[in-house]
C-alpha cells in the first residue's frame, strides 16, 4: 500500500529527497559565489544570510597624481607614481608603551628586522637596532601586553618567541621556535600564546612554555585574534578555494560559537574593543559582523585587490582597512571610518568615511599607537608612515626604509 501511494506522487521519496539536497546545494553555492557569508549558530541564533553593501555612488575615484617628490607628505587622495622597490615591509608589531616598533621585511632577497625606539617626531626615530632573526620572509610581529615578549613568524609557517631586556639595547634572547604555525597573538592579559597555521591551533603558556591546549582543523589557519576578555578566539581558516572564520572558546576549542563562510582568504581579523563586533579582511571585502545578535555586513572595497590588515583604534571610535590596489599601479590606500554600531546592519555604513593615499605599493600592515592619537601604516614600497587620522586625515611623519 505504501509503494502503491509513494507511485501516484509522480516523484519516489528518495528522489525527492535526493532533489532537495540538489537545491540546498545550488543555493549554498550562489551565497558563496556572490561574496554572501553564510553564518552558522552553534548557539541555536538563526541563520543570518547579509547583503553586501555596495560603494555608494558618490564616492570619489581614487586619483593618481604626476610624480612628487620624497618629501611631500601624503593626504587624503593624494597617490605617487608606482616604483621598483627593493626594500618592503611585510610586519610591523608596537610595543603596548608605544615607544618601541619592529619593522620586518625583505630587501633583495635578504630578510630584515629593524628594532626601532621613536617618538613622534618628523622622522619616526629616535634610535634602532637590527635583530639577528632568520633569513626567511617574516610575515607577522606582535608584542605581548607588558612588552617583555616579542613573536614572530614568516611566511613559511615557522615562528619565534623571544625575551626583550629592560632597556631599549639589552639582548634579544630567543626562547622557543615553532613549526607550521604562520598567524600569532597574545591574550589581552599576557597570559597565553595563540599560534595558527598548517599545524592546527595550538596555544601556549607564556611562563613556562608548556602546551596548554591543542587542535586540528580542516584547512590552514591565516589569522588569530583573542577577544578582548579572553574568553574568544577568532580563527581566519582558508580550505582549498573556500575561506571560513571560526569564534571558538579560549578554554575548549571544540566549542564552537559561530562559523562564517565567504570569499577564499582570511587575511586579518580585530575584535572591537567592547568585544560586541568582530571585523573580518577577507580578500576585498571588510566583514562587521556583531556577535551579540548574530549577523552582520560586508562592505566590498572595489578599489583593492586585498585587504591585508584591518584595526579597531584602542577608543574603538575608528576602523581602518588597507591593502593594494586593484589596478597595474598596485599603489596602496587605507580607508577609515568612524566607526558605529549601524555598520553591522548595513545603516550609514559609509558615513565619515575617508580614503588615505600616498603609499606607492601595498600597504601591508595598519596598527594604532596605544594612546590612540595616531596611526601607523606599512607598507612594500618602504615606508612607514604616521596618521592623524581622526583630525585631518594627514600623514605627518615618515620613515622610509
Amino acid at each position: 500500500m505504501s509503494d502503491e501511494k509513494s507511485k501516484s506522487k509522480g516523484i519516489p521519496g528518495r528522489q525527492r529527497q535526493n532533489m532537495l539536497f540538489m537545491l540546498v546545494g545550488l543555493v549554498l553555492g550562489a551565497i558563496v559565489t556572490s561574496g554572501v557569508f553564510l553564518v552558522i549558530s552553534r548557539q541555536n541564533v538563526p541563520v543570518f544570510i547579509p547583503t553586501p553593501v555596495p560603494l555608494p555612488a558618490t564616492m570619489p575615484p581614487l586619483p593618481t597624481f604626476a610624480p612628487t617628490p620624497p618629501s611631500t607628505l601624503g593626504a587624503p587622495g593624494f597617490m605617487p607614481q608606482p616604483t621598483v622597490i627593493a626594500k618592503r615591509i611585510s610586519a610591523l608589531g608596537i610595543s603596548p608603551d608605544g615607544r618601541r616598533m619592529l619593522a620586518m621585511g625583505w630587501d633583495n632577497g635578504t630578510s630584515f628586522a629593524r628594532y626601532i625606539e621613536f617618538a613622534v617626531s618628523a622622522n619616526l626615530v629616535g634610535q634602532e637596532q637590527s635583530l639577528a632573526l632568520p633569513n626567511a620572509y617574516l610575515a607577522n610581529a606582535v608584542f605581548s601586553p607588558d612588552g617583555t615578549l616579542l613573536a614572530i613568524a614568516d611566511d613559511g609557517y615557522y615562528s619565534w618567541l623571544f625575551a626583550l631586556g629592560d632597556t631599549f639595547d639589552a639582548p634579544v634572547t630567543e626562547l622557543a621556535n615553532f613549526t607550521g604555525y604562520h598567524a600569532l597573538a597574545f591574550s589581552h592579559d599576557g597570559k597565553w600564546l595563540a599560534l595558527g597555521g598548517s599545524n592546527g591551533l595550538r596555544m601556549i603558556d607564556v611562563n613556562n612554555l608548556a602546551l596548554i591546549s591543542a587542535a586540528q582543523v580542516v584547512g590552514t589557519i591565516t589569522a588569530v585574534a583573542f577577544s578582548p576578555d579572553n574568553q574568544w578566539i577568532a580563527l581566519g581558516i582558508a580550505d582549498g578555494m573556500q575561506a571560513r572564520v571560526q569564534v571558538v572558546s579560549a578554554q575548549d576549542f571544540n566549542q564552537v560559537r559561530y562559523e562564517l563562510y565567504s570569499g577564499s582568504y582570511v587575511t586579518d581579523l580585530a575584535f572591537h574593543p567592547d568585544g560586541s563586533v568582530l571585523a573580518i579582511a577577507i580578500d576585498n571585502v571588510v566583514q562587521v559582523f556583531d556577535l551579540e545578535i548574530g549577523g552582520g555586513y560586508a562592505y566590498p572595497l572595489e578599489n583593492l585587490g586585498r585587504v591585508r590588515s584591518i584595526a579597531f583604534n584602542p577608543q574603538g571610535t575608528w576602523l581602518a582597512a588597507a591593502g593594494g590596489d586593484s589596478g597595474g599601479g598596485m599603489m596602496g590606500t587605507i580607508y577609515t571610518w568612524q566607526w558605529s554600531r549601524t555598520m553591522t546592519s548595513g545603516l550609514d555604513g559609509w558615513v565619515n568615511y575617508r580614503v588615505l593615499g600616498g603609499h606607492a605599493h601595498d600597504v601591508t600592515q595598519l596598527v594604532f599607537l596605544p594612546n590612540g592619537d595616531y596611526m601607523l601604516s606599512a607598507s612594500f614600497d618602504g615606508s612607514i608612515r604616521m596618521w592623524d587620522y581622526a583630525n585631518t586625515g594627514l600623514e605627518i611623519s615618515r620613515l622610509q626604509l
